[in-house]
């Protein structure tokens, strides 16, 4: 027996593989959200509940297009001035809807601790619903959305880098000289984009702000392919304000050059310093809210068709999961892409 098309993961110390299933998932359209003013009150559509016909030509005739309005009125007042008082422009309406004013205020709330921030997205959300309960309910679900996608990013970032080899991980941070933050985010972002591009390099990781000066920097891990390292690595010694200490650091003249200070720490030796990178930077993903940084094309899975013969057990909800030998051979159809461990990992199929 054969799993065909499985989708395979690696967990950090096993290969993990999902069967593949064919699942009728069909499209369901979200309805259209309510639009509130700033005090709550609900805008309604003028044109809801009324039915439209086509017009003919000869009715089309009356009804001018939007630019000749326009025409017409320079004209008007160009001749000698409009005969009557315009009528004074309405303010326009901040206009939002449940879904945007619950993602602003919980942006604002992200500092507050748990029960406070509940409680601070209630009286502010009870405006725009009947009852305390339905509001109550509203900002309950909404909470529960929110940690499920973070544990599915947190989910997905884990299994993109125990998947793929990296073997640096870097801290980059800007002077004031060389860069403002917005531009630091644009130019680091571009320069690693050009070096996956022309030599290769993967890339993932998140922005994050310094404790005490709040001043931004980048946590990521690099994969870097022998001799395409730009610049030189060197060792400097120099004072942690955080810790209070000396330390040594690897930093690189490139990009000190080019940004301010980078620190690089070599992770392929020491199973247990990649571990700890990779938890240092899932810390942050709760923490800041910033999105995660992947370089274009990191797999999160392998495709291939595993035989009965590699597969140690069922795991998982309702046993759907099979855990794999250690090498297990990858096939395609027919055709033996080899071990996992001996090539075959390189000739099998990405998924994300």
């Amino acid at each position: 027996m054969r799993y065909e098309k499985t989708k395979i993961y690696f967990d950090g110390s096993h290969y993990v593989g999902i069967p593949h299933t064919t699942v009728d998932r069909r499209y369901r359209p979200k309805p259209k959200e309510e639009e509130f003013d700033e005090d709550g009150n609900r805008i309604k559509d003028p044109f809801a509940g009324k039915v439209w016909t086509e017009m003919t030509a000869e009715e089309l005739m009356f009804f001018p297009d939007e630019q000749q309005e326009k025409r017409t009125a320079v004209e008007s007042d160009s001749e000698g001035g409009s005969q009557k008082a315009r009528r004074p422009e309405k303010p326009l309406r901040k206009r939002v809807t449940k879904g945007s004013e619950f993602s602003r205020l919980y942006e604002e709330s992200r500092t507050m601790k748990k029960g406070e921030r509940r409680q601070f997205l209630f009286e502010n959300m009870r405006k725009y619903f009947r009852s305390d309960t339905d509001a109550k309910s509203y900002v309950e679900k909404k909470l529960q959305d929110r940690h499920r996608a973070m544990i599915a990013r947190r989910i997905r970032f884990t299994r993109k880098a125990h998947l793929n080899a990296f073997n640096y991980f870097a801290t980059f941070t800007y002077a004031d000289e060389k860069h403002t933050e917005d531009g630091f985010r644009k130019k680091l972002l571009k320069c690693l984009q050009n070096f996956h591009t022309r030599k290769g390099w993967k890339y993932m990781g998140v922005w994050e702000r310094a404790p005490k000066t709040k001043r931004l920097h980048f946590h990521g891990l690099l994969y870097v392919p022998e001799g395409t390292m730009p610049g030189e690595l060197f060792e400097k010694r120099d004072y942690n304000l955080n810790t209070r200490r000396m330390q040594t650091t690897i930093q690189n003249t490139y990009f000190n050059e080019r940004f301010g200070r980078c620190d690089f720490e070599s992770v392929v030796r020491v199973p247990m310093m990649y571990d700890r990178a990779v938890g240092y930077i899932l810390k942050y993903i709760e923490k800041t809210g910033e999105r995660l940084v992947y370089s274009r094309g990191t797999p999160m899975y392998l495709i291939a068709d595993v035989e009965e013969k590699d597969v140690l057990t069922r795991m998982g909800e309702e046993n759907r999961k099979l855990l794999l030998v250690d090498n297990f051979e990858c096939w395609d159809g027919d055709k033996s892409l080899g071990r996992v461990n001996e090539g075959g990992k390189e000739r099998t199929k990405k998924g994300n």
